[in-house]
C-alpha cells in the first residue's frame, strides 16, 4: 500500500490540529473539574450535569464563531487578491497578500479543528457527514492556495490561473460556512 506524503504546510497543520484537540479537551477537563468543585456535595448529578452542559454549550458557541469570523477573513483576503479587469503585476504586492491569505487559512483550519475537538462523540456521530464535507472543503482550500503560490513563483505568472484559483476561495469558504452552520443547528448552538 502506497502511503500519501504530506507537504510541509499540511504536516504543520496536522500537528497544529493534534496540538489544538489536546489543549481543548485538557481546558475543557480542567474547566469542569474547577466549576463543579465550587458547588457543594449535597447538589444532584443531574444539576452538575446541566450546568456542565451549559459550559460546554457556551464554549462550542464561542468556537463556532471564532471559525465563523476565521472564514471571513479568508473570504475577504481571496477577494483582494482576485485580479483586477487591467492587470498589472505586482510580485511583491501579491506575495504579501497570498502571505495574509495563506495565514488566514491557516488560522481557520486551526480554529475548525478547535470547534471540532470540542463536539462529543454522540455529535461526532451523528454530524459526521458534515465534518467529512468540511475536511474535504478544507483539503480543497489548501490546493488552491498551494496552487496560487506556485503560480506566483513562475517568472511570468498566468492572470487566468490567479483569477481562477482565487474567485474559487471564496466559493469554498461559503460551503463551508454552510456546514458549520448545520454543525452548530445539529447541537442547537446556531446563531
Amino acid at each position: 500500500m502506497k502511503v500519501p506524503q504530506l507537504s510541509w504546510s499540511t504536516s504543520l497543520f496536522l500537528a497544529g490540529v493534534f496540538a489544538v484537540a489536546q489543549s481543548v479537551q485538557e481546558a475543557t477537563a480542567a474547566s469542569s473539574n474547577l466549576i463543579l468543585s465550587n458547588h457543594p456535595p449535597t447538589e444532584s448529578n443531574s444539576l452538575q450535569e446541566g450546568f456542565r452542559q451549559q459550559v460546554d454549550e457556551s464554549r462550542q458557541r464561542d468556537l463556532y464563531e471564532t471559525c465563523i469570523n476565521s472564514a471571513d477573513r479568508v473570504e475577504r483576503h481571496a477577494h483582494s487578491m482576485m485580479p483586477a479587469r487591467i492587470w498589472t503585476f505586482d510580485r511583491e504586492k501579491y506575495q504579501q497578500k497570498l502571505d495574509r491569505l495563506r495565514l488566514a487559512a491557516e488560522a481557520l483550519s486551526q480554529n475548525q479543528a478547535a470547534f471540532q475537538a470540542s463536539l462529543t462523540p454522540q455529535q461526532v456521530s451523528k454530524l459526521d457527514s458534515e465534518i467529512q464535507g468540511v475536511h474535504q472543503l478544507q483539503a480543497e482550500l489548501e490546493f488552491r492556495v498551494q496552487s496560487v503560490d506556485h503560480e506566483l513563483r513562475k517568472r511570468r505568472p498566468a492572470k487566468w490561473k490567479i483569477a481562477q484559483d482565487t474567485e474559487a476561495i471564496p466559493k469554498l469558504v461559503k460551503a463551508w460556512r454552510k456546514r458549520d452552520q448545520k454543525i452548530a443547528r445539529g447541537i442547537d448552538i446556531s446563531r
